[in-house]
Order: structure tokens, then C-alpha cells, then sequence
């Protein structure tokens, strides 16, 4: 549940976890990680407006209380993995 006044962005999104074994590129690019990747389906949601300085949640997740020993990081459009996994390398 959202705070009220919150932005969320509803539609239909596919997630998918890419590790070494399922990647159909070379495994290297995720460099040594597994990534989670969140997409949203453009034109598959309602009416969203938005302006500029608007917080938008676009989803929220948890770890297991046994995910120890390992680094979380939020991979931005720019990066080396995400342009590889696009192909763009």
C-alpha cells in the first residue's frame, strides 16, 4: 500500500532473474552478478501523469533474512551491464 499522494505507475511488468546459466550473451557482462530486472510494459497501464521533481514508487522488494554476505546495487540505464544485456556493447 502506497502513501497517500504517492505516484505509482500501474501496468503490466515482467521480471526476470539473469544469472550466468540463463544469460544468452556472454557471461562476463554481468560481471559476476546476478541481476533482477524490472520492466515495465509501455502502454499497458492506465492514465499516468506526472511532473517534473514527482516522486514515483515503482516497486518495492525484501530480502530473505538469510541474504547475507553480498552487495545490493540499483543498476541505472547507463551502466556497463545494462548496455551490454542490451546488446549496445
Amino acid at each position: 500500500i502506497l502513501p497517500p499522494g504517492t505516484n505509482s505507475i500501474t501496468g503490466v511488468w515482467r521480471a526476470q532473474r539473469i544469472s550466468a546459466a540463463n544469460y544468452p550473451g556472454d557471461p562476463a557482462d554481468l560481471q559476476g552478478n546476478d541481476i533482477l530486472s524490472v520492466q515495465y510494459l509501455p502502454g499497458s497501464g492506465g492514465n499516468f501523469t506526472s511532473s517534473p521533481g514527482d516522486t514515483i514508487v515503482f516497486f518495492t522488494f525484501r530480502l530473505p533474512d538469510d541474504c547475507t554476505g553480498g552487495e545490493l546495487a540499483l543498476l541505472d540505464n547507463g551502466g556497463a551491464i545494462v548496455a551490454a544485456m542490451a546488446g549496445e556493447s
